[in-house]
């Protein structure tokens, strides 16, 4: 389950995916690295560590209906950042690109900052 609402108030803007095909579900992620050939046949790293920045989700629906393509569009076109809730965390995230394939509805969301969320 993946919840995406807009990052101020907006009375249609929020949704729960609850329909999620898991096995699509994208999660990457990964350090910030250059790896270099040296001539001694060795390499050289430059390391400058991990970032949620570095992270994208991909939100696949199998069986989205009209009212939730609509409302994907919507957020994509008016909002360049969305909160994004998962069981990993709360972020907030660029809505990049979404299409309709024969496997469903395809969203995906760049991780930008990762927000701090206290439980009441």
């Amino acid at each position: 389950m993946i919840s995406v609402s807009a990052p101020t108030y907006d009375p249609v803007g929020n949704h729960i995916f609850r329909r999620l095909d898991t096995t699509a579900e994208t999660r990457s992620g990964g350090r910030r690295v250059s790896r270099t050939a040296t001539l001694d046949g060795g390499a050289s790293a430059h390391d400058t560590g991990y970032s949620v920045a570095d992270r994208k989700i991909l939100v696949t629906d199998l069986r989205p209906d009209k009212a939730v393509l609509d409302w994907v569009d919507r957020m994509t076109r008016l909002y360049g950042r969305v909160r994004v809730v998962t069981d990993q965390g709360v972020y907030m995230a660029i809505p990049e690109n979404w299409d309709l394939r024969t496997r469903g509805l395809r969203w995906s969301l760049l991780l930008m900052e990762e927000q701090v969320w206290l439980p009441s």
